[in-house]
């Protein structure tokens, strides 16, 4: 218990400081800078932040929480949750159009609402330009402009797609710079590369000429989605841990007895089975997703955060959209701890404390954690 009185003192001299400039992270255990972080991610409607992660780790946490939100089994329950905050279901997916007889990228939105996003095909040497609106198509060209003036257009990231037709650029994401080039093969990304490298000045035409945004009415989409098991339950556990840290305080959860935990959601220790085919090769050591859990009490219209002692550990169960739970272990029971839980809604109303105590009863008769 060493650690956990210094850091207990370390904690009482921070909390004295205005500005706190230094915490001990509950992540990576140094002494740094701390950084904003939701206890549950703010795509998912999380309202409540701490600060006991430095600035590196929450970065790091980033494809995690993306992971969860986009590619995961509660993606669907987020597309369709009842949200002031509009979702995006990753990656891109695909959308014909009859008329240009072209496939064009869109992101999926609340309700299964395609958007367009920003792209320029090339379909033999005929090209054009397409997206939601005007505002997007100049981000795009104003990023082509950029790449062609540095020669940088081969630098793009290329994936190649060898079954939807014409080869495109895209800006996938609107609030970044990362541009991605999809074509049937290697060559006809080259050509297109060459194409806007060289011939740029027809672009700026095509853009100048006429106005570009487009919808399609009764749209048929092809949705692409890749669970991504592994970083989607890390994203769960840290959901927890950060639970733990805003209810009993940082100093608990820096005890050794979170450092199994800690070093799962870090990456730092993933265990990934030597499976067949036919299996999902998950660690499966600290999360379980119950789908067999309608003995479990849940919200419809909320999320469910709730500690309590399972048997002879000290577990959480998560609920997302009052459907998806999840099983967290946390570490070896802690009698100490009295159940707490919280509730959150999509749409930043704010949290909630929980108060259902036959959750422990029902969690505890469950006859084992696998």
């Amino acid at each position: 218990m060493e650690r956990l009185a210094i850091v207990r003192h370390t904690r009482e001299l921070t909390l004295l400081m205005t500005d706190r400039d230094t915490i001990m992270c509950i992540y990576c255990l140094e002494q740094r800078a701390p950084s904003r972080e939701h206890v549950l991610q703010e795509s998912l409607g999380g309202d409540i932040v701490i600060r006991d992660l430095c600035v590196d780790c929450n970065a790091r946490f980033s494809a995690i929480d993306q992971a969860l939100a986009e590619s995961s089994v509660i993606s669907l329950d987020r597309l369709m949750a009842r949200s002031g905050v509009r979702v995006n279901l990753g990656p891109t997916h695909l959308l014909f159009d009859e008329d240009a007889g072209l496939w064009k990228d869109v992101r999926i939105r609340n309700r299964f609402s395609p958007e367009l996003l920003p792209q320029l095909h090339l379909r033999g040497n005929e090209l054009s330009i397409v997206g939601a609106d005007r505002p997007s198509i100049d981000a795009l060209i104003d990023l082509l402009r950029e790449r062609v003036a540095k020669k940088t257009v081969a630098d793009i990231h290329v994936k190649i797609d060898e079954q939807y037709g014409s080869s495109r650029i895209t800006r996938p994401r609107p609030k970044r710079r990362d541009l991605v080039l999809r074509a049937p093969s290697h060559d006809e990304a080259g050509k297109l590369v060459r194409y806007v490298q060289d011939h740029f000045d027809e672009v700026e035409a095509i853009v100048a000429g006429d106005p570009v945004a487009s919808t399609i009415e009764n749209p048929r989409v092809h949705g692409r989605m890749v669970y991504d098991f592994n970083a989607s339950h890390r994203a769960v556990a840290k959901v927890a841990m950060n639970f733990l840290a805003y209810s009993l305080g940082a100093p608990y959860v820096l005890d050794e007895s979170f450092d199994a935990l800690r070093n799962y959601i870090r990456g730092d220790d993933l265990r990934i089975p030597d499976v067949s085919e036919e299996q999902l090769a998950i660690d499966r050591r600290f999360v379980a997703w119950l789908q067999d859990a309608p003995t479990i009490p849940r919200i419809p219209d909320r999320h469910t955060i709730y500690v309590t002692n399972v048997r002879d550990a000290l577990c959480a169960v998560v609920v997302f959209y009052g459907k998806k739970t999840f099983l967290v272990k946390l570490r070896e029971a802690d009698h100490d701890v009295d159940p707490i839980g919280r509730t959150f809604t999509f749409d930043g109303t704010p949290s909630q404390v929980l108060e259902m105590p036959e959750w422990v009863e029902l969690l505890q008769s469950r006859e084992r954690f696998d």
